[in-house]
C-alpha cells in the first residue's frame, strides 16, 4: 500500500492498524480482509511478484554460495532484523513465535491471548509491514 509506505517514510515506523484504517475511511475489520487477501495472494515475495513464496521464508530458507550473494544475504537478513524490531509489539510476538520458535497460529493465539483468526490478521499485518520496510531499502538502492 503507498499509503502505509508513505507513514513508514515520513514518521520512521510502521503505521499502526488503526492508524491506516483512519487514514483509508474503513474499518479495522475491512483492513485486516485487505491484509488477509494480500497474503493469500504471497503478496511479500522477495522480488514482487517473481516468487510464490514469502519474503521471510525466502530470506531464511535461500543457499547462496557466491560471496558477493552471501553479503547481500545478510545485509538483507539485519535489515529484516531491524524491520521486526520496528514492528508494534503484537506483530513482533507473532513473528518470533511463528518463525523463531515454530509454534503454529494456534499455540500463539494461547500464548498471547487472542482467537486464532486475530493471530493471523497480526500475521498479515506484520508480514505487510516487513513488505513494505524491505522494499524502499530495496527501491532506495540498499
Amino acid at each position: 500500500m503507498q499509503l502505509s509506505r508513505e507513514i513508514t517514510e515520513k514518521t520512521g515506523a510502521a503505521p499502526l492498524d488503526e492508524e491506516l484504517a483512519e487514514k483509508l475511511g474503513i474499518t479495522i475489520d475491512e483492513l485486516h480482509k485487505i491484509f488477509e487477501s494480500i497474503r493469500a495472494q504471497q503478496f511479500v515475495s522477495m522480488d514482487g511478484a517473481a516468487e510464490n513464496m514469502p519474503v521471510l521464508s525466502s530470506i531464511l530458507s535461500s543457499t547462496v554460495s557466491a560471496p558477493d550473494e552471501q553479503m547481500e544475504r545478510c545485509e538483507l537478513i539485519d535489515r529484516l532484523a531491524d524491520a521486526i524490531k520496528q514492528l508494534p509489539e503484537k506483530q513482533r510476538q507473532v513473528i518470533l513465535l511463528y518463525y523463531q520458535q515454530n509454534l503454529s497460529m494456534k499455540q500463539i493465539a494461547d500464548v498471547i491471548g487472542v482467537t486464532e483468526s486475530r493471530v493471523s490478521q497480526l500475521h498479515a499485518g506484520a508480514i505487510f509491514n516487513l513488505s513494505v520496510r524491505l522494499r524502499q531499502w530495496k527501491d532506495n538502492g540498499k
